[in-house]
């Protein structure tokens, strides 16, 4: 009887802790979503369909940080990509190869493609060839097309 209920608040747990989640993930997408009309909106040929004429670049990297912090892997990617070109943000490639590294390690392939590049060329990080390839094989075998022409072409002979 008593392992009956211990395996009943355990799945309670589980059952609570995948709702959280799963709301928190859609918390996540949505904020990000948001993000990204609002930035769109930003941009002059876009002005006239924006709900919100007050927005500003701030709330639009709040917004992305938001879903990042959430440990959404597409913000992650793209508030890296925006400390990497400095878009909306100060530039700090530092910053970028963090959060790169961490939509990366959620298995983003194009984070995995773009931070093989990173390291490939000492963006934010030493230069390091073996992580540059250990990403690019990584990308490629998670879908990556990018990663995967290099590849096919560095596999050529010549």
């Amino acid at each position: 009887m008593i392992h009956n209920i211990k395996f009943i608040i355990f799945l309670l747990g589980f059952v609570f802790t995948s709702q959280s989640l799963a709301e928190n993930t859609l918390e996540a997408v949505n904020t990000y979503q948001l993000a990204l009309t609002y930035d769109k909106c930003l941009s002059n040929k876009h002005k006239a369909d924006c709900p919100d004429k007050k927005i500003s670049s701030d709330k639009v990297v709040e917004l992305i940080k938001k879903s990042a912090s959430m440990e959404y892997a597409e913000a992650q990617y793209t508030l890296g990509w925006m400390y990497v070109y400095g878009h909306r943000v100060t530039k700090n490639t530092k910053e970028a190869a963090r959060l790169i590294t961490k939509a990366a390690n959620n298995n983003l392939p194009k984070a995995q493609h773009f931070l093989s590049y990173m390291a490939s060329n000492g963006i934010g990080m030493p230069e390091d060839k073996d992580l540059a390839l250990k990403w690019m094989l990584i990308a490629s075998k998670n879908g990556d097309k990018n990663s995967q022409e290099i590849l096919n072409k560095l596999s050529q002979p010549k």
